[in-house]
């Protein structure tokens, strides 16, 4: 406990010491985030999946009860640093979900995300994700999780009025990715706020192409 508490005030006292170059450097990678959100396929993929790396003849020092010693112990030990990918997708422009997904929409919103809804009927390019395995994996907090894998397409999609559109130009972009990507462990999908089933299109897209160069954009500043 001590440890700890040293620990963060440690964090606390570096921090403060450093205030002006922290700060430089948090709205620095802030408007680097929105900037990756303005650029379509400009080879800036987004980690969804990753599986932590294991690291050989690692060891942790422990205290043998019995003579009061401290020794190696051989440890299995998986480096969450070093993970490696196992999904990978370019990050869109724009996340646009479906009317009736309230829900999501408020606690993105909640979150600090930014969004306004489609004024009308509209149809744009997206990418959808059906569903091609599911499966639960317990329960947390009284929450059925699911593990789901998706097949991406590439369609003209019908946007109906009242459709929530997510541009990724801003701050919390990151935030978008892990909320609405069905594969993320930490996804709506993954907690089913979203339900899902074999075969069925998820009512979350993604959008790839320039916003601006596209029937959204007459909108996009109401």
């Amino acid at each position: 406990m001590n440890a700890q508490i040293a620990t963060h005030e440690k964090i606390l006292t570096q921090t403060a010491d450093h205030a002006r170059q922290i700060k430089h450097l948090v709205a620095s990678e802030r408007l680097n985030l929105v900037k990756k959100g303005l650029i379509p396929n400009d080879n800036d993929p987004i980690i969804i999946d990753s599986e932590n790396k294991e690291i050989a003849d690692q060891t942790l020092e422990m205290v043998d009860i019995a003579s009061g010693t401290v020794q190696d112990i051989p440890v299995n030990y998986f480096s969450a640093t070093d993970a490696e990918p196992t999904l990978v997708r370019e990050r869109p422009t724009t996340n646009v979900l479906m009317p009736g997904q309230e829900e999501i929409a408020e606690k993105l919103k909640n979150q600090g995300l930014k969004a306004f809804t489609l004024p009308k009927v509209v149809k744009l390019p997206a990418e959808s994700f059906t569903v091609t395995k599911k499966d639960n994996i317990g329960e947390y907090e009284d929450r059925q999780l699911v593990d789901v894998e998706t097949e991406v397409t590439k369609e003209k999609v019908t946007f109906p009025k009242g459709s929530y559109v997510f541009l990724t130009a801003q701050p919390q972009t990151n935030l978008l990715s892990l909320s609405l990507e069905p594969e993320s462990v930490d996804s709506y999908v993954s907690f089913n706020y979203v339900p899902s089933e074999v075969g069925q299109e998820l009512p979350i897209y993604r959008f790839t192409i320039d916003p601006k160069k596209s029937e959204m954009k007459k909108f996009m500043n109401r």
